[in-house]
């Protein structure tokens, strides 16, 4: 089984694309789009990700970086065809004229996807819990699937190794280093020298082998998408790979926090909603035909807090590393509080198991 957590540094890393006559006209040729009344950038940190209102009706084209390669599309393909015949809600890709899922510009692979409305992510406590409950379902599916025949793991992700860690973080330490000294990049300094510390932290304390299997290695967020509270939309495979299981029940889990939604950021981190996890737990095993064991309930305090320190160490790859790396430094004192109380919320989470 490949492990994605042991890979170097990716190659070509480029930036994320940029909306273009050049880049429109091939799309609207390639894939006989006919006129284009509207363009609208989805966002997206990666990738461009842009909204086409065109006269075949509305579409997704997304750019790759340039570390995407033929191959590793492919192998995602794949995985993504059988969620599909499992019956989870992952976009079709629309083929191009000449029946390629995906085509290459200027070194990047260009893919083309029907536009599904949604009225928006997991942005409420109910749509969290159904999120879960949808990633039973997915790990299942992608444990019936397995890894395809020469599956290329991902380039970059959210699980580096310490080696692989350490030498991304000393590339964001640099790239906030070279930019202008603002009060920003020395709130961004500090948090790199904290994430540090956490990562080495976090990385000393024992703990048993994981389950491991493939993951969708973003989960959450703004990746899973909702009509009501009902999960209608699964995007983004970039980070698809075999890693723990649990790395994205802790993407989730940690969401709410990060990301400022359901009024708790405001809360030192003793004052929230830790229970909330519990439900978490429960919601995931219910769709699940392997429930979450006892050994990966009590290692998710520390997956959690791995969160926010691996995405410091990542913010190297992203336009603005400063911006990148200030956005998530609040967390960092949350992270550090679920390390150093990580055996009391297992017990919490374990609830009598």
């Amino acid at each position: 089984m490949i492990d994605h957590a042991v890979l170097p540094s990716p190659g070509p890393v480029g930036p994320r694309a940029r909306a273009s006559p050049a880049l429109i006209a091939l799309a609207r040729s390639r894939w006989d789009l006919g006129d284009i009344s509207a363009i609208d950038d989805l966002g997206g940190s990666y990738n461009l990700n842009l909204r086409l209102v065109t006269g075949r009706g509305t579409v997704v084209l997304r750019v790759y970086r340039p570390w995407v390669t033929p191959e590793r599309l492919a192998s995602v393909r794949s995985v993504r065809e059988g969620l599909r015949r499992h019956g989870l809600p992952v976009p079709p890709l629309v083929p191009s004229d000449s029946g390629e899922p995906a085509i290459a510009l200027g070194g990047r692979l260009l893919e083309v996807e029907p536009w599904q409305p949604d009225d928006g992510g997991t942005d409420r406590p109910a749509r969290w819990l159904a999120a879960a409950g949808s990633l039973g379902a997915l790990q299942t599916a992608l444990r019936a699937i397995g890894s395809p025949r020469a599956f290329v793991p991902p380039p970059v992700h959210n699980a580096p190794s310490p080696p692989v860690f350490d030498d991304w973080l000393g590339r964001t330490v640099a790239a906030i280093a070279a930019a202008p000294a603002t009060r920003e990049s020395g709130v961004a300094l500090d948090a790199c020298r904290v994430a540090g510390q956490l990562g080495t932290q976090i990385r000393q304390i024992p703990r048993p082998a994981l389950p491991r299997q493939l993951v969708h290695g973003d989960y959450g967020h703004e990746n899973v998408r909702f009509r009501g509270d009902v999960p209608s939309l699964i995007v983004d495979f970039d980070f698809l790979g075999v890693a723990d299981r649990i790395a994205d029940l802790a993407d989730l889990a940690f969401s709410p926090h990060w990301m400022g939604s359901f009024g708790q950021t405001h809360l030192a981190p003793p004052g929230r909603d830790w229970g909330a996890v519990s439900r978490l737990v429960q919601r995931h095993d219910a769709t699940s035909d392997r429930p979450l064991t006892r050994e990966e309930i009590a290692a998710l305090p520390l997956a959690m807090a791995s969160v926010p320190v691996n995405w410091i160490a990542a913010a190297w790859l992203q336009a603005d590393p400063v911006a990148a790396v200030a956005l998530v430094a609040p967390e960092l004192d949350t992270a550090a509080w679920l390390v150093h109380h990580r055996r009391e919320l297992a017990e919490l989470w374990l609830g009598g198991r």
